[in-house]
């Protein structure tokens, strides 16, 4: 627990003379509390003093406090834990009493969402410090002119590989399949890759499948490149090419900055290698979108979701990949059975679900997709289904905001940098702590 004394310095130094409206000092309070936390005064992690405590310590009533803090928490700024204390969920009280948690003290932000907000520099760096090995790259994949690519990855890096399809044979004309490792690694066939691009991406670099893979790829005549946040990784010194993520360590078990550079390393190497400009261009602008995406609040569709026990996650293209991203971060950090689908794939099936209100998100860029993303989402509707949607172009009810002007490749990944704080903020309204979901480590070792 934070030393109160610290604390209470601290906050004494804003909150200032005695005698000010009480509007004026839970203002005080709110931004004292914001300093020292950004400042470090009070650490991540950290069990702040209680409602009662601070308000006696401060000479505040305990609605000043009370009042500072709920707004504190809507910003996702503090969390709330199970205990005897007087804090309820903000905004979420009244609809979601059984979820309501009360808690004795607050925390500082989970690392989750810590390394969400660390994404957009995370990019930044990727695109300054990775620019001569793509060009050195793209350079090599001219002439080389692979027949085919062969992507392999697991869990969220997996997600990033469906992207990679997307990306890759949109604006590369380039066949683009997912490998399964279990093919070298259990079954130990051998597959003619002559000719082809092996893109591995990978975390941590460590799985035994997928350096298996590697090793099976390279000695099948493919050209091996690998994405991964870890270049002393095994899997790193089996690559041809290594493309650091430059996403710095990954505390929290959901991967959040580690896929988003995932996604801008994908980018780069589409831009570069394609020469397309207005990607190129695009691409320079992402680190700021992802920023300005980080600022945006999805907590409307939080309630609906933090209350629900199945979902359907949507997209199409490369929104598709967003889709399935999203369906695991609420499956591993709020215990909520989601599922991705293609909205071209809902019609073959999971339309039969849509009834009572039952919960939908969906992705949809500004691309040739468009259309059928609307005519799904009016489908969905008009049989029962509660959507929310993160459009790029006109929204309308339950449309979530989104950062405008942003190039349609581009697009998935500040989705999913505005997706990631809700998630978090579901399962902080389930009472969960999405740093660590039951059951599952930070480097998952498959064979």
């Amino acid at each position: 627990m934070a030393d109160i004394s610290t604390v209470v310095d601290a906050l004494n130094k804003s909150i200032g003379a005695h005698g000010a409206g009480s509007r004026l000092l839970y203002k005080r309070l709110q931004n004292g509390l914001r300093t020292a936390i950004e400042s470090g005064v009070i650490g991540h992690d950290e069990v702040l003093p209680s409602e009662r405590n601070l308000a006696a310590e401060l000479g505040l009533s305990r609605v000043t406090v009370r009042r500072a803090v709920r707004e504190l928490a809507a910003e996702g700024l503090l969390l709330q834990r199970q205990g005897a204390g007087t804090f309820v969920a903000p905004r979420l009280e009244q609809p979601l009493s059984v979820l309501t948690s009360y808690t004795e003290g607050m925390i500082a932000p989970t690392k989750m969402a810590v390394e969400t907000g660390e994404a957009p520099e995370a990019v930044r760096r990727l695109l300054r410090e990775n620019a001569p090995l793509c060009n050195d790259l793209a350079e090599r994949l001219r002439g080389f002119s692979p027949r085919f690519m062969v992507t392999c990855a697991r869990g969220s890096s997996d997600h990033a590989a469906t992207f990679a399809k997307y990306l890759f044979e949109t604006h590369l004309g380039v066949p683009t399949a997912s490998f399964a490792p279990s093919i070298s690694s259990l079954y130990q066939s051998r597959l003619n890759l002559e000719g082809a691009v092996f893109l591995v991406i990978s975390q941590s670099g460590r799985s035994p499948d997928l350096c298996i893979s590697t090793r099976a790829a390279r000695a099948a005549g493919a050209l091996v490149v690998v994405l991964c946040n870890d270049t002393t990784s095994p899997l790193a010194e089996l690559a041809d090419v290594c493309l650091p993520l430059w996403a710095d360590p990954e505390l929290s078990v959901a991967a959040t900055k580690s896929f988003i550079a995932s996604l801008a390393g994908l980018l780069q190497i589409a831009a570069t290698w394609s020469g397309e400009k207005a990607l190129l261009s695009a691409l320079s602008k992402l680190p700021d979108q992802l920023a300005m995406a980080a600022e945006l609040s999805w907590q409307p569709a939080v309630e609906t979701f933090a209350a629900a026990d199945h979902a359907l996650i949507v997209g199409r293209g490369l929104g598709y990949a967003v889709a399935q991203e999203a369906a695991l971060k609420f499956k591993e950090t709020s215990r909520l059975h989601a599922e991705p689908f293609s909205a071209a794939e809902l019609s073959h099936g999971p339309m039969a679900l849509m009834s009572g209100g039952f919960p939908v998100l969906m992705f949809g860029q500004n691309d040739q997709t468009r259309t059928s993303t609307q005519e799904t989402m009016s489908a969905l509707r008009a049989k029962g289904g509660r959507v929310f949607v993160a459009p790029q172009g006109a929204g309308d009810r339950d449309s979530l905001p989104v950062v405008g002007d942003v190039h349609p490749a581009c697009a998935p990944a500040t989705f999913v940098q505005s997706f990631y704080a809700m998630a978090n903020s579901v399962a902080l309204a389930r009472g969960l702590n999405p740093d660590s979901p039951p059951h599952l480590s930070k480097v998952t070792e498959t064979v």
